[in-house]
């Protein structure tokens, strides 16, 4: 499938979806599950991210999207769409979904900058940004409406140029005053949204 058709499927299919910026995560399928971190330049990050945003809970959320921006060597921009159905095995971890990665690298041709990217999700749901900054997530996802876009920055956070757009043309949320980790932040955001739904549909 290609970015046209899961970009199309928001709202239908997609009722969350989870956005990496990595600014160092390899353009080509130039690493193996065991060299994630190294030659895959932080893809071990992008890994964890998808799987906790896609399979906190068994079994994988067959309403979300994972989407990995990727900006590293050697042939920067890159997107690659991760959802339920892009493995007949889903990954248990994040070596196997490491693997799944490099396999979609292989088989995915999506490009676009990433203010073309987000640009594209805007005219589909409602964006955030996951921000130090931004208002508290108790606040401002009090009655999630669905669908929505979770952006995360990698272990470098946004370079200036994109945060300063981000924190204009999306609302900035957060968990707490400091960094986390990209996989903690998705992890608690579908914590957060299916508590908070479950408390809507019982009232």
């Amino acid at each position: 499938m290609n970015a046209k058709r899961y970009l199309d499927s928001i709202g239908s299919k997609y009722k969350r979806v989870f956005i990496i910026y990595s600014s160092t995560g390899a353009t080509e399928p130039v690493f193996t599950e065991k060299t994630l971190a190294t030659l895959g330049g932080r893809m071990d990050v992008v890994a964890r991210t998808a799987f906790y945003a896609l399979h906190d809970v068994k079994p994988c959320r067959p309403d979300t999207l994972f989407i990995a921006h990727l900006e590293g060597q050697p042939s920067p921009p890159r997107q690659v769409y991760i959802d339920c159905n892009s493995s007949a095995k889903m990954p248990i971890g994040e070596r196997d979904m490491g693997r799944l990665l490099r396999t979609l690298l292989e088989s995915q041709e999506s490009r676009s900058t990433f203010t073309g990217l987000i640009d594209r999700l805007r005219r589909k749901t409602a964006v955030y940004t996951l921000h130090e900054s931004g208002e508290d997530i108790e606040r401002a996802l009090k009655h999630p409406s669905l669908p929505a876009a979770f952006i995360l920055g990698d272990q470098k956070g946004f370079p200036r140029i994109y945060e300063d757009y981000l924190l204009r043309y999306t609302a900035p949320i957060s968990i707490g005053p400091r960094p986390y980790l990209a996989s903690h932040v998705a992890a608690f955001v579908n914590e957060w949204l299916d508590s908070s739904l479950r408390l809507l549909s019982s009232e």
